[in-house]
């Protein structure tokens, strides 16, 4: 229907013969748009709460909410804009970690088939250090993919679950970096106290 203007269409959101799912435009907008996304129509377009009742001792966060979300434009773009980089991130992790587990296995292989002259060369546990590594970089690119799984499902679903599920797959990516980099601090700090022992020790 329409045109209408603004103060018609709050009346028909707020008398209900208008849904609040309904497709809405006007001059300045790039799309259709639900009118519960319209920042000057929430206030009057906004869904009414599903009654879900919640187990004893369930904290309501903890359930996945399925209800339809209210989204500026800006923040779906954002989202779409988000989106491709996670992927293209996650894919050069993989790259890099193929990379590091056949150079690792070769690198292992090699030095354990390699004969009596070779003994002074590294030892094949470099190899094994190379093929650890690259299972770990695997599990950031794996987060990363899933982030960018659950924003196209947000953005094609608009449901508060799908929010929920991109936002646990990216705590799980910093959680994942976040102690790789304490672990890596860790062996930093104690190979300098090593370091600076034996300095002391054979000075």
């Amino acid at each position: 229907m329409g045109p209408v203007t603004r103060e018609e269409l709050t009346e028909l959101l707020r008398s209900g013969r208008v849904h609040y799912t309904e497709l809405v435009w006007t001059e300045g907008m790039a799309q259709w748009t639900p009118a519960s996304q319209v920042l000057e129509f929430a206030a009057v377009a906004t869904p009414p709460a599903p009654a879900v009742p919640v187990a004893v001792n369930v904290l309501p966060y903890s359930t996945r909410q399925i209800e339809e979300l209210i989204f500026t434009s800006r923040a779906l773009e954002m989202l779409r804009q988000t989106r491709p980089w996670a992927r293209f991130i996650a894919v050069l992790i993989f790259i890099g970690a193929a990379f590091m587990l056949i150079g690792g296995i070769v690198f292992t292989v090699g030095v354990m088939t390699a004969g009596p002259g070779f003994r002074g060369g590294p030892p094949a546990f470099f190899g094994v250090i190379c093929v650890v590594l690259a299972g770990l970089y695997i599990m950031p690119a794996i987060y990363l993919k899933r982030y960018a799984s659950r924003i196209t499902d947000l953005i094609n679903l608009n449901r508060a679950d799908m929010l929920e599920a991109a936002l646990e797959a990216q705590k799980s990516f910093w959680k994942f970096v976040g102690i790789v980099a304490a672990i890596t601090i860790a062996l930093y700090i104690v190979g300098i106290l090593v370091a600076v022992l034996f300095a002391t020790v054979w000075r």
